[in-house]
């Protein structure tokens, strides 16, 4: 899954144990718990289908399947960028749980209305060709409602079905987006196409120098293509970093190699040299010395055997 613009309520899945599986490693279900940051209201908001838990639960399995999600900004914009301005101030938003009041007239007055709650709400507004649009950069829903008194033209949100009093919203969910040092095969689990399909996966290999995020095709002029640039330039640098460090290994074991092969070689022909090349100098040198402990020793002897002599000659 890639980031864009928002699932709602009538065509987000839910991730269960069987809908997704990366490198033949089943997905297990997303729940509720791994999201603490996303607004529930009745059942129009459900923290397990929101990308933060989605990531969350990729990431469980991620030393098996080596792919990691990160839940991309869940963005709502008006299809059709108008803006209907309301001569009134009196509608009401209701937002994140967060209740926004005196909406109307200029775009510029229902920005600073809603970006002065964006602490509470998690979501900053911003201007969007004539419209305006709804960022939550961690991936948090968005569950929107109005009152009667405005319309979702009128806040900048024309196209998009926005529930109505503070008990009937629509919730807008964000994406997850997968990357790997490698190419990674995404395929749908046994229950099927429903829920892998609306969470926006295909099935594939990604992550190959083919399928991978183009730099050159990314329009950098907005706040989500830079941060898609940026993302995709440091997996690039890491990418590197790591062609690098494996390079270093490589380069330092044929070093090693080389050394013990040339310490080797040079061993054996140490060896060699001994038993082939004689050292005529060191064997002449142990020749004269043989010879003069040859006749020291026959000296010696023959001085022995004339005093033997002399003895016996006394004797007599």
């Amino acid at each position: 899954m890639a980031a864009g613009t928002a699932a709602s309520t009538s065509t987000t899945g839910v991730l269960n144990s069987t809908t997704l599986v990366i490198n033949d490693i089943n997905i297990e279900k997303a729940i509720t718990t791994d999201d603490d940051a996303s607004f529930v209201v009745t059942s129009a908001s459900q923290k397990a289908a929101s990308g933060i838990a989605i990531a969350a639960a990729i990431n469980k399995s991620s030393h098996l399947h080596g792919v990691t999600a990160q839940a991309s900004a869940n963005i709502v914009r008006g299809d059709t960028q108008t803006f209907t301005q309301d001569t009134g101030t009196s509608g009401i938003m209701y937002l994140n749980g967060v209740t926004i009041s005196g909406l109307g007239g200029s775009r510029d007055s229902i920005l600073t209305k809603l970006n002065e709650v964006s602490g509470q709400t998690g979501v900053v507004a911003s201007e969007w060709g004539v419209g305006i649009q709804l960022v939550a950069e961690d991936g948090r829903n968005i569950s929107i409602a109005l009152d009667d008194n405005i319309a979702a033209a009128g806040v900048g949100l024309n196209g998009q079905t926005i529930g109505v009093t503070s008990t009937a919203f629509n919730t807008f969910y964000s994406t997850v987006t997968l990357s790997s040092d490698k190419a990674f095969e995404v395929r749908r689990g046994s229950e099927g196409d429903g829920n892998f399909e609306k969470l926006g996966f295909r099935e594939g290999t990604f992550g190959g120098k083919d399928t991978g995020v183009k730099i050159a095709e990314i329009d950098v002029s907005t706040q989500l293509g830079a941060g898609v640039a940026i993302t995709a330039i440091d997996h690039a640098i890491q990418d590197v970093a790591s062609a690098q460090a494996r390079s270093g290994a490589f380069q330092n074991r044929l070093d090693a190699a080389i050394n013990i092969l040339s310490e080797s070689s040079e061993n054996a022909s140490a060896a060699r040299s001994r038993i082939l090349d004689t050292d005529y100098a060191s064997e002449t040198t142990a020749l004269a010395k043989a010879q003069i402990i040859q006749q020291a020793a026959t000296a010696m002897l023959a001085q022995a055997n004339q005093q033997q002599q002399s003895v016996l000659a006394l004797l007599q």
